[in-house]
């Protein structure tokens, strides 16, 4: 109630956001990172994704992930996997769809 008084008196002026200033750091930084996971998995799926659309990210990622595994892959795509793949997916790089869409929900719940 306390709060409901205090926001009337701007009613009608067009305030649109409010926030409240918190050690929200934690909560910035999962907001960042998921933010990092969507920009990487948008990178694989077709341009024409909405990525505001949680189902349609699902259903191109769903697709993707079959896609790649039912692909067969090549020698220098094998031994590149093998040899620099963990390091750089340690790092955050070249992460494939499933592991990106496991990481956004992790980063959103």
């Amino acid at each position: 109630d306390e709060w409901r008084v205090f926001f009337e008196q701007f009613a009608g002026k067009q305030v649109t956001v409010v926030t409240v200033a918190l050690d929200n750091a934690e909560l910035l930084s999962a907001l960042v990172q998921r933010r990092v996971y969507m920009e990487q998995l948008r990178l694989h799926l077709p341009d024409n994704v909405d990525m505001d659309d949680e189902d349609d990210v699902m259903r191109q990622a769903e697709k993707l992930i079959s896609e790649q595994s039912s692909r067969k892959r090549g020698c220098l795509e094998i031994i590149f996997d093998t040899m620099c793949g963990p390091v750089l997916r340690w790092f955050g790089f070249f992460l494939p769809a499933k592991v990106l869409l496991d990481r956004i929900y992790l980063w959103t719940e």
